[in-house]
């Protein structure tokens, strides 16, 4: 998450593939270190049906041909961060900072 933000922040479109049991987690840790809002980091996160781990190269290219035209949409158009929030991304915002549990319900 970290290099996806400071990657953002620099101009470089970017996108972060998280498992969907791990939702929650990725947006609470995306605020805590600077990712705006839970709008912001919606923008880049693509979420992959979990689980990841212990799946077959064959089980994960299907899961990758799944959320395929997701990541390019996040890193093609105006959605990802660096287009619309910058300000959001500002060195100051970079530090942790607190956020209430309940923000990361989506």
């Amino acid at each position: 998450m970290h290099d996806v933000l400071q990657l953002e922040k620099s101009g470089i479109a970017t996108s972060a593939l998280v498992s969907d049991a791990f939702k929650p987690q990725a947006i609470y840790q995306g605020l805590q270190i600077g990712g705006g809002s839970v709008r912001n980091l919606l923008q880049i996160l693509v979420w992959v049906k979990h689980p990841i781990s212990d799946q077959t190269p064959s089980q994960m290219q299907k899961k990758g041909e799944t959320c395929y035209l997701d990541v390019v949409d996040a890193i093609s158009s105006e959605r990802h961060i660096s287009n619309q929030n910058v300000q959001a991304l500002t060195t100051e915002s970079i530090g942790a900072r607190k956020v209430p549990a309940a923000e990361c319900d989506t």
